[in-house]
């Protein structure tokens, strides 16, 4: 921030993402999610996590959770 407020980068950021929730509510809340995201990848520090078995665990959980979306689906057409 300046001694004004906000900084020129931080006002476009907010106006992009107040244009994409304006345009398409799903779209933007998507978009603004992403944004949210870079203050933890920004934290990565290069090293491997200690818990070893949660890679693992999204390694089996995505399609697993991926079928069970489409079996619910199938269920209520």
């Amino acid at each position: 921030m300046t001694e004004k407020g906000l900084s020129g980068n931080a006002l476009k950021v907010i106006a992009i993402v107040a244009f994409f929730i304006f345009h398409s509510p799903t779209y933007g809340l998507v978009h603004l999610a992403c944004w949210l995201a870079v203050p933890l990848l920004a934290m990565y520090n290069g090293q491997r996590g200690r818990l070893k078995w949660l890679g693992k665990f999204f390694y089996y959980y995505y399609p697993v959770h991926m079928a069970v979306i489409g079996l619910l689906a199938r269920c209520f057409q």
